[in-house]
């Protein structure tokens, strides 16, 4: 493929996910139309960028970027023309590649108890945890504090996996009064971090979802190792977007074993808890095809109210992107300790090192394994 076809391409999909970025409500409630709230327009602006782009790669050599790149954008335009007909688990599985959770209560309560016993271990409770070991720096002590944080996650991570630092550019803090961490790669990695005060171990999972090793740690190594392959720019809603965030999500428990240190485990619990909270929700409100309220998240049990307030936007802004993390972690948790011993070496080579997302994942790991 020629090189300028291939830049069209991906300012291509760049422009996809900033009019999917800027529009949030086209990916809204399965029936919003009808409800006047989705923007017709900006869906319609987005199926026909996506066809346009498919079409341009069909009509070269088959290759393999060509087949990936088609595969992240096909189920975007099927969600977007069917949404409105689609079911909850319909959408998880031909958009992400995941399947519906059928004992997400059973899990809560199984992460519940399991905070409970570690709390219990402290000797606190929700609240007093909060309130434990909080970070609040000013500008200057944050720029550094995160700088420092995230150097060390990312020593540890690569010793853990056997990679030397030499792949991975610098990541450009910016601190904005959220509620969350977001981290992006277009021009250069970039992170949007939550200035509020917050314990430390929670800002370090957070941390380490985002960078290393998690999505910045992915981002770089999939560049590196086959930036040929795949495109720069990921459809936002897609196989790979979901693939990644599940990993993100397991290899913290790769690099910093859960069972080793009782705060770290905590923390991990919480972040994990939150997640299945938010996909309860949003399976109440695409099955019940209601608008979402705060009252839906105070029948949880370890939530205050500053998180409830973070996580009522989380999924207002995100929406179905929201059941993602869930099912995709649990996913490639049992892929991994089944197929690969939760071995970083193999987690690497198999993972890491090759074209990867949710589909090949389960057609390659799962679905064709009857064993």
């Amino acid at each position: 493929m020629k090189r300028n076809l291939k830049i069209k391409i991906e300012n291509v999909l760049l422009e996809l996910n900033k009019k999917i970025a800027i529009t949030p409500t086209i990916l809204d409630y399965p029936r919003d139309n009808i409800k006047g709230r989705a923007n017709k327009e900006n869906v319609n602006k987005i199926i026909k960028r996506a066809k346009f782009l498919i079409k341009e790669l069909k009509s070269y050599k088959k290759t393999e970027y060509n087949e990936f790149t088609i595969n992240q954008l096909e189920p975007l335009i099927n969600f977007l023309e069917n949404r409105e007909e689609m079911r909850f688990e319909e959408m998880l599985r031909m958009i992400f590649g995941v399947d519906k959770i059928r004992n997400i209560d059973c899990i809560i309560h199984n992460w519940e108890e399991k905070l409970s016993k570690g709390l219990k271990h402290l000797g606190i409770n929700y609240n007093e945890w909060q309130k434990l070991l909080i970070i609040n720096l000013n500008k200057k002590q944050a720029k550094y504090f995160y700088h420092s944080l995230i150097e060390n996650l990312k020593k540890l991570t690569l010793k853990k996996f056997g990679i030397e630092d030499n792949t991975f550019r610098t990541i450009t803090i910016l601190e904005k009064p959220i509620g969350v961490y977001w981290y992006f790669f277009v021009n250069k990695p970039t992170l949007i971090v939550d200035n509020s005060p917050q314990n430390f171990y929670l800002i370090k999972r957070k941390i380490s979802h985002e960078t290393f090793p998690g999505h910045h740690f992915i981002e770089s190594i999939r560049r590196k190792y086959y930036g040929k392959i795949l495109p720069r720019y990921k459809a936002v809603y897609s196989p790979l977007a979901a693939f990644e965030e599940g990993l993100s999500e397991y290899l913290y428990e790769v690099v910093f074993p859960i069972c080793s240190d009782v705060l770290s485990e905590i923390a991990h619990t919480i972040v994990l808890l939150k997640y299945a909270y938010c996909y309860k929700v949003v399976e109440k409100i695409f099955e019940k095809n209601k608008l979402l309220s705060r009252i839906s998240f105070y029948k949880f049990k370890y939530l205050s109210e500053f998180d409830i307030e973070k996580l009522v936007r989380f999924v207002e802004y995100n929406k179905i992107y929201v059941a993602v993390y869930t099912p995709s972690y649990l996913l490639i948790k049992r892929i991994c300790e089944k197929e690969f011993y939760s071995d970083p070496v193999k987690i690497r080579d198999f993972l890491l090192l090759k074209p990867m997302d949710m589909f090949i994942l389960r057609d390659k790991y799962l679905e064709n394994n009857t064993n």
